[in-house]
């Protein structure tokens, strides 16, 4: 019988397995995050667009790992790039409205089953759930607040976190 962390890590991960994102169809990942970067940058200035080093700066990565998933989403038609009038050598993104539609979609697909999916509960179980599940966050996050900043993962307990990884 697994110990109860193993239980609670094994239920929080069965959607993974689920595969959502494939079976769905939704935008991948990487680009969904950029696309939802760029819209959260925008709506702070005047303009709905953004610079590729703003978008690096708030997902915390470099711009090159920017630009390779920026060009993805231009082939798609899904963002677009302008050049700065006062320094042509940088790019501001704008997502099209290819883009917004399909986030649009995304976003439709991922309710649609998940309305159906709650649809099986009985009236008062998904609130339960929630109070349940908020209770067990607050509780980890607290536990984590009170251990300070996180350690750096050394070579063998990356091989190791791995290995439980392919387990879930």
């Amino acid at each position: 019988m697994p110990d109860e962390s193993t239980r609670l890590f094994d239920a929080v991960h069965r959607f993974k397995k689920l595969a959502l994102r494939e079976k769905l169809g939704l935008i991948p990942e990487s680009e969904l995050v950029i696309l939802m970067a760029v819209l959260s940058a925008g709506a702070r200035g005047d303009k709905r667009q953004c610079s590729v080093t703003e978008i690096a700066r708030q997902l915390h990565v470099s711009p090159p790992a920017i630009s390779r998933t920026l060009r993805r989403l231009r082939e798609k038609h899904f963002v677009e790039t302008i050049p700065d009038e006062a320094d042509r050598r940088n790019l501001y993104i704008m997502v099209t409205g290819e883009g917004m539609a399909a986030l649009d979609a995304n976003r439709q697909k991922v309710s649609g089953l998940i309305g159906r999916a709650l649809a099986h509960l009985e009236p008062g179980e998904l609130d339960a759930f929630y109070r349940l599940f908020d209770k067990i966050y607050w509780a980890v996050r607290q536990e984590l607040d009170t251990m300070g900043p996180p350690v750096p993962a050394g070579p063998a307990q990356d091989q190791h976190q791995g290995r439980e990884r392919a387990h879930v």
